[in-house]
């Protein structure tokens, strides 16, 4: 983008939009949006969700009710949060994996590796850690819609492998492999999460054991959703 100076000091775009105005009024909103997620954090495990009122969370951040709206629809909303940025971090691990490799394979790897990196660092699993029971009908939309972006974001990696393997991911079966590629490695995913979940409620799970999950639940996968461009070669996780 072609920039100019004026005044000997501020660099402008084309469009005539100060650089530097960009970036302060980005890094506003994304501590905006931060001091409203921690703010709803800390009074949610002091109060309560239920006792918790967006006026409250609004308070605590050093926002208004108004601005508290400009990013967050609900106050449910919040409890998504931390999935969502669970289902990012593992799209981005994935997007790192080898082109050529099964992409089943390549979701599995890759949500060992987040999970795995979470789990050392002290920070909380949310996919681990559903909502309780009485709170699972308040983010259940919010919750299906994140499934249904996710599975629309890995659908286009899968895509694109095809795409810089030489095919082209845009004729109907290659729309309909990436497609249910990505839906069936979410739910073996949400498979191995429920299972290490329910196993929680009865003794304690290490990662060896989750490991052995996560590597079973895929393992069904094997045999189906092939395709002549990948390698389904697990070597690496045995």
């Amino acid at each position: 983008m072609n920039t100019f100076t004026v005044s000997g000091s501020i660099r402008l775009d084309s469009f005539g939009m100060a650089q530097d105005k960009v970036g302060r009024r980005e890094a506003k909103k994304q501590y905006t949006h931060q001091a409203i997620v921690q703010s709803a954090k800390a009074l949610f495990r002091t109060n309560g969700f239920s006792e918790t009122t967006i006026a409250q969370i609004a308070e605590a951040a050093k926002v208004s009710e108004r601005t508290f709206f400009r990013y967050f629809a609900s106050k449910e909303d919040l409890l998504l949060e931390d999935t969502i940025n669970l289902f990012t971090a593992v799209e981005e691990e994935m997007v790192k994996r080898p082109v050529t490799e099964w992409p089943p394979l390549s979701l599995q790897i890759a949500a060992r590796t987040v999970l795995t990196q979470r789990l050392a660092a002290g920070e909380g699993v949310p996919l681990l850690a559903p909502v309780r029971e009485q709170m699972r009908h308040r983010v259940a939309t919010g919750l299906v819609r994140a499934f249904m972006d996710w599975e629309d974001r890995l659908a286009a990696v899968v895509a694109n492998r095809l795409g810089e393997l030489g095919e082209d991911p845009t004729t109907y079966e290659n729309l309909v492999y990436a497609k249910v590629v990505a839906k069936t490695s979410i739910g073996a995913l949400r498979s191995a999460v429920q299972l290490l979940e329910d196993m929680r409620e009865q003794q304690p799970v290490d990662l060896a054991m989750g490991a052995r999950i996560f590597t079973e639940c895929f393992g069904v996968l094997a045999g189906c959703c092939r395709h002549r461009l990948f390698s389904e070669d697990a070597a690496e996780l045995s």
